[in-house]
């Protein structure tokens, strides 16, 4: 039997968003973010409104990614991939002027979207001060063994600034077969 001290627990808040297309509800959140128009949070202490202007998405297609970069006509100083450094990834990527960065380390700037697959789950730590989470899950996915809830513990783990107020919540955009 395991005891956790109660002080080492994260209790995340997810956000659930059933959607018939995963590609439009992405849209929505990179079209807010490029206008200015950032999720807040109100320290109910403070009174102080925190906003989030990084966003992570975790996504588990090098196709999907690079899709919404062309869709949204991201440039490299918005984006930032963190994915396996493969040839065939480097290659699909610089065919659209882009390529396969790595976790920002602590202090280092960070770019408003920033796209993760699998690699990234177990091993990357993320320092951002105001970034918040989003996971993606599409069955549709050819390259999906196990569903990306399996990986919510670890994507939730990334986070590891505790001043950034979003660091316990995430939005999850998921579309289940027709």
């Amino acid at each position: 039997e395991l005891k956790w001290d109660p002080d080492r627990l994260q209790m995340i808040k997810i956000e659930p968003k059933k959607t018939s297309n995963v590609s439009r509800e992405i849209d929505k959140i990179i079209s807010d973010y490029k206008n200015n128009r950032f999720p807040e949070k109100v320290c109910n202490l403070s009174g102080r409104v925190y906003q989030s202007k990084e966003v992570v998405f975790y996504v588990n297609s090098v196709r999907m990614i690079n899709s919404i970069i062309i869709r949204n006509e991201l440039i490299p100083d918005q984006v930032n991939i963190i994915c396996a450094d493969t040839e065939k990834n480097n290659k699909v990527f610089a065919k659209i002027g882009h390529s396969i960065g790595k976790a920002p380390g602590r202090g280092q700037p960070h770019k408003m979207f920033t796209f993760c697959t699998r690699t990234t789950y177990a091993g990357a730590d993320f320092y951002s001060t105001n970034a918040i989470s989003v996971i993606v899950s599409d069955c549709k996915i050819d390259s999906l063994a196990t569903d990306i809830r399996m990986d919510f513990p670890q994507i939730m783990g990334r986070q590891r600034l505790k001043e950034n107020v979003f660091r316990d919540e995430c939005i999850f955009i998921y579309k289940l077969s027709d």
